[in-house]
């Protein structure tokens, strides 16, 4: 008998624990969001602590505002974009890709060569690469939108996170982007030609 009470008993619990998360999602108004991403640029990092916890009850209703921090001077304060990243990354935001794969180079080193890296130092050096990891195959869009405006400084991270996330979706766009480098690299070779050949 006990055995049937057993999934009603978890059924229960999780209609209980949703209801939960439902209500303190509920409880986080605009006006208390605001509040709390303000409160990561706080010095003290109990009170960053506290806003980020809160943050991360609130779910994607939070998610406008932690990316406005990555937006607007993501370099200006390290605490501040460090913790938009790992709630946004926590959370899974898909929507939030974009604004991730644009912050994709900000690391907690000032180093900007990734050759020699593993993946684990990448993901733990660039926190957004970490953050896309985890929200995963939904990321791969905005990765494939961002190795279409040939930003070479960007373009070994992206390649490598994509790397990293794995699977068809990222694969796909990897062999789009090897076709396109091959498309353009016999169009120069055509010009080199013609400039060769109008040289003699």
């Amino acid at each position: 008998m006990h055995r049937h009470m057993c999934p009603v008993v978890a059924s229960v619990l999780l209609l209980v624990a949703s209801a939960v998360t439902a209500q303190k999602q509920e409880r986080a108004t605009p006006e208390q969001i605001k509040r709390d991403v303000k409160a990561l640029y706080a010095k003290d990092p109990a009170v960053r602590s506290e806003a980020l916890a809160r943050l991360k009850e609130a779910g994607t209703t939070a998610v406008p505002y932690l990316v406005v921090v990555l937006n607007d001077g993501r370099r200006a304060n390290t605490d501040a974009v460090l913790a938009a990243i790992k709630i946004l990354g926590d959370l899974r935001a898909k929507q939030a890709a974009p604004a991730l794969v644009r912050a994709i180079d900000f690391n907690t080193t000032g180093e900007s060569s990734v050759l020699l890296k593993g993946d684990s130092r990448i993901i733990q050096e660039y926190p957004a690469v970490g953050a896309l990891v985890q929200i995963g195959s939904d990321a791969v869009p905005a990765l494939k939108a961002e190795l279409s405006l040939g930003h070479a400084s960007r373009e070994e991270l992206v390649l490598r996170t994509l790397k990293i996330i794995g699977g068809p979706s990222a694969a796909r766009v990897v062999t789009d982007y090897i076709s396109d480098l091959e498309r353009r690299l016999v169009r120069a070779k055509q010009i080199l030609q013609a400039l060769t050949a109008t040289a003699k």
